[in-house]
C-alpha cells in the first residue's frame, strides 16, 4: 500500500504497512497503537474516512513528512477506500476488509506482555487469484496472551493497476524479499528491488 507494483512483484511492504511495524516498537508503542485501535473502531461499521484515522495515528506519530503523508491519504482516498473509477479492487469491501484486519493485528499485538508484540505486514500480490483477503499469524496462549515474536499482517490481493501511487519504492525501511522458484529452466532465489526501475 502506497507503493507502485511492477508487474512479476509478489511481494511489497510500502509506506503504511511500513508505518504499522514501526509504531508497533518503542517506548511508545502500546499508547500509539491503543490509539490507532480506538481511531479505527469509532469509524465503524461503515469506516469512512479511514484514511484519515491513518494519516493522523500511524503517519502522525512518526513524524512523516508532510509532501509523504498528504501523497499517501489520497492514494488512500481514490484507489484503497472509495468504491470509484480509479479504485484498484472494487466492490471487494476494501475499507471494511482493511479496517477489521488491522484491528485485530492491533489486538493480537496489545495482548503481548509486558510489551505489545511488534508487528510485521506485508502485501502479497497474486496475479492469478481476483480476490482480496486479509490475514493475521501469530501465537497465543491459553490465557490469551500473544507469546510469538511478532505478529504478522498479510494483506493478499490480485495485481493493481500500474498508475496511481505515490511512490516508486515498493520495500520501505530495512525491508527485503526473496523468491524462490523456477527461473530460467532452474530453480533459483532471486532478492526483489527496493525501488522500480521502470514505472509506465
Amino acid at each position: 500500500m502506497g507503493a507502485f507494483i511492477g508487474p512479476g512483484t509478489p511481494a511489497a511492504k510500502g509506506a503504511v504497512l511500513h508505518w504499522l511495524d514501526r509504531l508497533s516498537v518503542g517506548k511508545q508503542a502500546r499508547e500509539n497503537l491503543t490509539a490507532l485501535q480506538k481511531a479505527i473502531k469509532a469509524l465503524g461499521p461503515t469506516f469512512q474516512g479511514l484514511e484519515n484515522a491513518v494519516d493522523g495515528h500511524l503517519a502522525a506519530p512518526l513524524n512523516t513528512q508532510a509532501t509523504v503523508r498528504d501523497g499517501v491519504l489520497k492514494h488512500l482516498k481514490e484507489h484503497w477506500f472509495d468504491d470509484n473509477p480509479a479504485a484498484y479492487f472494487p466492490g471487494q469491501d476494501l475499507r471494511q476488509k482493511w479496517a477489521e484486519a488491522v484491528m485485530k493485528t492491533l489486538e493480537l499485538s496489545l495482548a503481548g506482555r509486558p510489551h505489545p508484540v511488534p508487528i510485521n505486514s506485508w502485501w502479497i500480490i497474486n496475479a492469478s487469484d481476483p480476490t482480496v483477503q486479509m490475514m493475521n499469524l501469530a501465537e497465543v496462549n491459553a490465557a490469551g496472551e500473544t507469546v510469538s515474536s511478532s505478529v504478522t499482517l498479510l494483506i493478499l490481493t490480485p495485481q493493481p493497476p500500474p498508475s496511481g501511487a505515490p511512490s516508486n519504492r515498493s520495500l520501505w525501511g530495512d525491508a527485503e524479499a526473496f523468491v524462490t522458484g523456477h527461473h530460467g529452466g532452474k530453480v533459483t532465489t532471486r532478492r526483489l528491488e527496493k525501488e522500480a526501475r521502470h514505472r509506465r
